[in-house]
């Protein structure tokens, strides 16, 4: 079995036993204690498709779901001319797999960013890794780090993988297309962070 064969297995198990299709997971090293006012913004740190949509998807799940006041994403975009852009991200390769390395983002970057619309927080994303195997199992793996924008603190970090699954129906949770497996991820990272960050309404 080759090595393309034996990674679609893999995938193929974690999707059958997730019935979310989604991996997440989050560390919070510091709670934040928000109110109506507290603006948080959401950064994408690349500029393809999948970032600047997953960055999109998250501002509106936070805003759904969190007691975060989110600048829009077109208010990001009004503010600097040439966003997106890309961010050096804390990560040193993502050719199958994030290996993380959280020292190693342009912090001054995404401050910068998140200080032209005048945010307290900043979540920045990068979607580093989007596979599919022999065309019927997708995975996109995402990082993110949020930062005290005033202090330059990091606040928190983590990455998470989403599936999809094109092939044979395998239940309601699976997510069937890319972008149905962006929008699944968002959802859950963002009840994850409200949990583990005690922002949730």
């Amino acid at each position: 079995m080759n090595n393309q064969r034996i990674y679609k297995l893999i995938l193929l198990v974690q999707v059958l036993f997730q019935t979310s299709c989604v991996n997440t997971y989050y560390h919070a090293k510091k709670n934040i204690y928000p109110n109506q006012q507290t603006k948080v913004v959401v950064i994408a740190g690349m500029f393809d498709k999948s970032t600047t949509n997953f960055a999109e998807l998250l501002t509106q799940e936070f805003e759904k779901k969190t007691k975060f006041s989110m600048i829009p994403q077109k208010s990001l975009k009004r503010s600097n001319k040439y966003y997106p852009i890309r961010i050096k991200g804390p990560f040193s390769s993502s050719f199958y797999e994030i290996e993380d390395d959280y020292t190693l983002t342009d912090k001054e970057s995404v401050l910068m960013y998140a200080r032209s619309v005048k945010a307290d927080y900043v979540y920045v994303v990068w979607v580093p890794v989007v596979y599919a195997a022999g065309g019927s199992i997708g995975e996109c793996s995402v990082i993110g780090q949020m930062f005290d924008v005033r202090t330059g603190e990091e606040i928190g970090n983590g990455k998470y993988s989403m599936y999809w699954f094109t092939g044979t129906y395998i239940g309601s949770g699976a997510a069937r297309t890319h972008e149905e497996a962006l929008k699944q991820g968002a959802g859950f990272a963002v009840r994850e962070i409200a949990e583990k960050m005690k922002v949730a309404k």
